[in-house]
């Protein structure tokens, strides 16, 4: 009952935390270190389809295999879906977690999380794959608004 409490805790401060601010790319790095942080990983990368986002630490670049295991493990992903599917690989824990229509967290453990913890740090994953999406979506609408004011500034 306490881990649960616990896991229960962990998923409330991710969730909240994990907004979207100001650059895109500036908000992964800091989603990411949330990510390590809170679930105890030591890995953690965000995937668009098999190419690679964001990853931290920066050091997991140099391990040759990381990166075609991380590949193995998302063809395995359904992304419409919530459900994380998890592969032990060298007494490793490995979870690829759909973002919903943005792509695929990866995360690495030395433990196992439970079930249910994976289930649901699928949904709250995945909301954040809503949220940037939708921040990619403002940043292109903005983008546009740009140019049009730019244009209709120069045409007046």
């Amino acid at each position: 009952m306490e881990k649960e409490k616990l896991n229960i805790q962990v998923l409330l401060e991710i969730a909240l935390n994990q907004r979207i601010q100001g650059e895109i790319e500036d908000s992964l790095g800091r989603i990411l270190t949330l990510y390590l942080r809170k679930l105890n990983c030591f890995a953690a990368a965000i995937f668009q389809e098999d190419a690679l986002v964001r990853v931290q630490p920066q050091a997991m670049l140099k391990h040759k295999n990381w990166l075609e295991q991380a590949k193995q493990l998302l063809a395995g992903v359904d992304l419409p879906s919530q459900q994380p599917v998890s592969k032990v690989l060298d007494d490793i824990h490995w979870y690829a977690i759909p973002l919903d229509r943005y792509g695929c967290l990866i995360l690495l453990r030395k433990q196992a999380l439970g079930r249910d913890m994976q289930r649901e740090l699928g949904r709250v994953a995945f909301q954040l794959g809503r949220d940037l999406c939708q921040a990619k979506e403002d940043n292109v609408c903005g983008c546009y608004r740009n140019s049009l004011t730019i244009l209709q500034m120069r045409y007046k």
